[in-house]
């Protein structure tokens, strides 16, 4: 875009120019004629001869003449050499309409549309599992955010070994655009509460099946919070509705998280 405003620049002082040697080289002949009227009686308005006039047109490119020694000095990038008003509408179509309208955009409006994209792509769904082991069972909760198009993270922490971590990690998840967190641990599985603990975001438990008790002693610890820490907790092994949970709870401040709440069942009831 600058380019071309220098280009415009360059050619109305071009043109300029050419007007100022027509001026000094015709106007003095013009005001001979002028005079030569006026002693021959002639009150008659003189204006400037016709040889005069087909000078001025001649150092008066047409448009498209500027149209052509604009394609023929910018080689094949598309620029319009039409009045000011008529290039700024070109410059505004070559921005959008075309295939290419990245290479268009200036600089400012390329980075606001990365950060557009870079806030589009923000996980909205913090994942925190207790053990790698743990991994094989929420990849149905991770599965199904990707099927819902919701952007979430994975984090990999136990609230007993990595207490700091976890700590660090719950404390800042709402600050990184977190709105949901769907926390998943076993047997003494006190994960979910201790997140629950450090963020204002509504926590989702997933209590995974153990070979001791079978999942029932870590469905135990993640129900039984104290008053005034509250969290969700699904079945047993139940990411995937963990996942539609998070979601649904999206959807009461969010109309496109509910419409795909509202697909997914109408889909569920068709089939």
């Amino acid at each position: 875009m600058i380019e071309l405003d220098r280009f415009d620049a360059s050619f109305h002082l071009s043109q300029f120019h050419d007007f100022a040697v027509f001026l000094v080289k015709n106007g003095l002949e013009a005001f001979r004629c002028r005079d030569r009227a006026a002693k021959a009686g002639d009150r008659r308005r003189v204006g400037v001869p016709a040889a005069a006039t087909a000078t001025t047109a001649a150092a008066t490119p047409t448009r498209q003449a500027r149209s052509n020694h604009a394609s023929s000095s910018r080689g094949t990038d598309r620029v319009c050499a039409l009045p000011m008003r008529s290039k700024r509408r070109a410059r505004i179509r070559e921005c959008y309409n075309f295939d290419n309208a990245k290479a268009h955009l200036p600089a400012c409006a390329l980075e606001k549309e990365q950060s557009m994209t870079t806030n589009e792509n923000t996980p909205q769904v913090g994942i925190i599992m207790g053990s790698e082991s743990d991994m094989p069972v929420m990849e149905a909760c991770m599965k199904q955010l990707e099927e819902f198009g919701v952007p979430y993270e994975v984090k990999v922490a136990s609230a007993h070994r990595k207490p700091a971590e976890v700590h660090e990690w719950a404390s800042t998840a709402h600050e990184r655009g977190i709105r949901v967190i769907i926390a998943a641990a076993g047997k003494a599985a006190h994960l979910g509460g201790v997140v629950a603990a450090y963020t204002p975001d509504p926590v989702i438990c997933v209590p995974m099946k153990t070979s001791d008790l079978g999942g029932l002693d870590s469905l135990l610890s993640m129900v039984q919070m104290p008053s005034g820490v509250p969290v969700a907790c699904v079945a047993i092994n139940g990411a995937k509705n963990a996942a539609i949970l998070a979601v649904q709870i999206m959807g009461t401040g969010s109309a496109e998280d509910r419409e795909k709440i509202i697909t997914f069942k109408q889909d569920m009831a068709n089939a």
